[in-house]
């Protein structure tokens, strides 16, 4: 039974490790720096929707009555937060509106029973349309400057209008450049939100390696699966790839095709010898090639013969 509907959480995930927003802010405010980034993230938890704009004076005092900061000081640390990606950045410029999509991203699993969906950052952009402050903490003379950004959403020398293309700006927002480059590398398309979620865990403790390593982990796992197959050994099935993050495995040790070889020659007692397949150009083992050398059974005959894999198995 689907909970009623309810458009705050009770909690967030807190990382140990300090990430690069907290430790600027400790570095210039101290424990005022950690206690203001910690109350503003409790504040957004409480908040329903989860943003909150300080645009009208009253608004912008009761929201540092509840983060415990001086209006000066909250408006630095803001601005820091906008600039380090914390907060969404444009619609901080535009509209003094706080919003962040870590946090959006890390409290959704608490919305996966309820009757309804947590806001996206689509809605909440549609709910601000562009606008000029006034008032404390004005863009023009904040410590950080109002990014500079284009028609198209992306950032240009000369350009001072912040115009957005919503469809293109909120479709990169959904997924980083990252992820959609692992998603597309990764040969199992299923579940891709619990995926990202996974993603953005890895990421804030620190344990995601580079998008490089991550590619280079897949592609040396898809050469094992796939010579594994055509040597008529057992190749296990992709996980899903939110347990494949979740478990971290880009950490699993793949053998060479190499080393592969000489492992199973010496399970085999030396008999088992390895020849290239003259057909599809592939390693085999020499008892997978056809006795007439047209080729291996993979590629002529679509599969291992049954009494022939039987002797793979034995060692024949």
């Amino acid at each position: 039974m689907a909970r009623p509907t309810k458009r705050t959480v009770d909690y967030f995930p807190f990382y140990v490790k300090d990430g690069k927003t907290l430790f600027i802010l400790e570095g210039r405010y101290g424990c005022a720096g950690s206690g203001f980034f910690t109350n503003v993230l409790r504040f957004l938890c409480s908040t329903p929707d989860h943003h909150f704009c300080i645009a009208d004076d009253a608004d912008r005092m009761f929201f540092f009555s509840r983060t415990h900061c001086d209006e000066q000081d909250g408006l630095a640390m803001l601005e820091i937060m906008a600039k380090t990606g914390k907060i969404y950045g444009p619609l901080w410029v535009s509209g003094r509106v706080i919003v962040s999509p870590d946090l959006l991203a890390s409290i959704t699993d608490a919305y996966d029973k309820r009757s309804n969906a947590i806001i996206t950052m689509k809605e909440i952009l549609s709910l601000y349309p562009q606008k000029t402050v006034t008032g404390p903490g004005n863009a023009q003379a904040s410590e950080f400057p109002a990014p500079e950004i284009g028609c198209d959403g992306v950032a240009g020398p000369g350009n001072t209008q912040i115009k957005l293309n919503k469809t293109k700006q909120n479709k990169r927002n959904i997924y980083p450049v990252s992820f959609e480059e692992f998603w597309k590398a990764y040969p199992k398309h299923t579940a891709k939100k619990g995926a990202f979620a996974e993603w953005k865990k890895a990421e804030a403790t620190g344990l995601l390696p580079t998008l490089d390593a991550i590619l280079s982990a897949i592609k040396d796992q898809k050469r094992a699966k796939q010579r594994a197959s055509d040597t008529g050994q057992f190749a296990s099935e992709w996980p899903d790839p939110e347990r494949w993050i979740k478990k971290a495995r880009w950490e699993d040790e793949v053998e060479s095709g190499s080393t592969a070889s000489v492992q199973r020659s010496q399970q085999s007692g030396g008999s088992a010898a390895y020849v290239k397949c003259p057909k599809c150009g592939k390693e085999v083992l020499d008892s997978c090639i056809d006795p007439d050398g047209l080729g291996c059974y993979a590629c002529i005959r679509g599969g291992i013969p049954g009494a022939v894999k039987d002797r793979i198995e034995a060692g024949a």
